[in-house]
């Protein structure tokens, strides 16, 4: 689902290619104490704007279910730890685009949430990070809102759109070692784990 649309108003994923191959062998984002960078990130596009106004966008993280997750080395799939849900604990926390407001015009080129970073510890300084809790599924959530709207802290008047290719699994460390080997091949931060060792 590379595009999602609201009325006139549609949200390209512009990577979607990568996040479809992480999301076909159940992608999985890393959380730590002190926030871990999320990859793939969220690269969009916003058509159909009107040019009369600016715009905020922001992101945050929706639980896809209530169900706790563990990974089956057998199988090497994720499933339910049993059939009873567990409390609904949501994420906490959304980022701001740091670009906002923007006009029609930068959201129709496009922008990265390339700082957004993942923990698992609240803390005072939040700051480009989300707090989620590890082993359970979830889904960004991209908002986009007038910028007298999100002034006027109106939000029914925001647009909600999601992606079912950019679905995750919360861990503390990968499980499958295949994601592992995607990150490393396709993450810019990865560089040193690609690079050859020299032998001493």
């Amino acid at each position: 689902m590379e595009l999602a649309a609201k009325g006139c108003v549609r949200v390209k994923l512009k990577n979607s290619e990568l996040w479809e191959q992480f999301n076909r062998i159940g992608t999985e984002m890393i959380l730590t104490k002190s926030g871990r960078r999320m990859f793939p990130y969220l690269s969009i596009a916003i058509e159909g704007l009107s040019s009369e106004f600016k715009y905020v966008v922001m992101v945050d993280m929706a639980r896809i279910d209530l169900k706790k997750y563990k990974f089956v080395d057998q199988s090497q799939q994720w499933l339910p730890v049993s059939p009873h849900e567990y409390p609904d604990v949501m994420s906490v926390g959304a980022l701001c685009h740091q670009g906002c407001p923007l006009t029609s015009h930068s959201l129709e080129a496009g922008i990265l949430f390339n700082k957004l970073k993942l923990t698992n510890a609240l803390k005072e300084d939040m700051e480009d990070q989300i707090l989620l809790e590890s082993m359970h599924r979830y889904a960004p959530r991209i908002h986009v809102m007038a910028e007298q709207d999100f002034a006027n802290k109106d939000w029914t008047r925001a647009l909600v759109f999601t992606f079912q290719e950019t679905e995750f699994i919360a861990v503390t460390a990968y499980m499958n070692k295949q994601i592992t080997q995607l990150k490393i091949q396709n993450n810019p931060f990865a560089r040193a784990f690609r690079e050859p060792k020299l032998k001493k």
